[in-house]
Formats: structure tokens, C-alpha cells, sequence
């Protein structure tokens, strides 16, 4: 991919508070072959995962979080997903960040009086 994985694992410099939840996605939507893709890249991300190709799976998961930002519900999935595989790939920096920031989708709609939709497994 010519990117190094430093660069998505360093912190942002001045990173405090409820704001440090950033994670510097890894492709740019123009860069990355998922994004503009019909089917669903979730799907493929699974089928990548399957077969080894982990970071191929990351750029897939990047392409739905980004194609999902209107959706709560499957941008929340979306980002837990993206949290599960870099605990698989044993990033756990960037797993806590991707967490948190789906934490954060249900913070805005508590605080909208929004309940919860169901979690589901993915």
C-alpha cells in the first residue's frame, strides 16, 4: 500500500478530551476501490478477513464507515467492526479509538431522547 502503519497508530499531537476519539483513516475515498463499489464493502471486508487479507479488510470497513455517516445504525456496525479487526490485528490503540467513536454515535442520540437501536453481532 506504500502507507506505514505508524502513521494511522501515532496519536494526534494536542489529542485531549471527548475530541481525541480521531482516527486517520488509512485510504481517501478517491483511493480507495471500495468506495465507490455498489455492493456492500462490510461484505467484502468479511470476505477479505476470511482470506488473510486484513488490511484489504480495513480499507473495506474505512469505505462503509464513510458510505454509512447518515446512517447511525449501520455506521455505529460499521465502526464496531472496524474495532474488532484491529483487535484481530492486534492494534488495540486504533480498536479503542474506532470503539470509542461508535460509543460516541450513541451518546449523540441519548442526548437527542433517540433510544438505542439493538446492537447486533457482526
Amino acid at each position: 500500500s506504500g502507507r506505514e502503519e505508524s502513521d494511522a497508530t501515532e496519536p494526534s499531537k494536542g489529542d485531549d478530551g471527548p475530541d481525541s476519539v480521531k482516527y486517520i483513516f488509512l485510504s481517501k475515498a478517491a483511493d480507495n476501490q471500495f468506495f465507490s463499489q455498489p455492493e456492500d464493502p462490510s461484505v467484502a471486508s468479511m470476505d477479505l478477513q476470511a482470506r488473510g487479507r486484513l488490511e484489504e479488510a480495513v480499507w473495506a470497513l474505512e469505505a462503509a464507515v464513510l458510505r454509512t455517516a447518515d446512517d447511525a445504525d449501520a455506521h455505529f456496525g460499521h465502526w464496531v467492526s472496524l474495532g474488532r479487526l484491529y483487535m484481530d490485528m492486534n492494534i488495540d490503540c486504533i480498536a479503542l479509538r474506532c470503539l470509542n467513536r461508535a460509543a460516541g454515535i450513541r451518546d449523540v442520540e441519548a442526548a437527542a431522547g433517540q433510544p438505542p437501536a439493538e446492537v447486533r453481532r457482526v
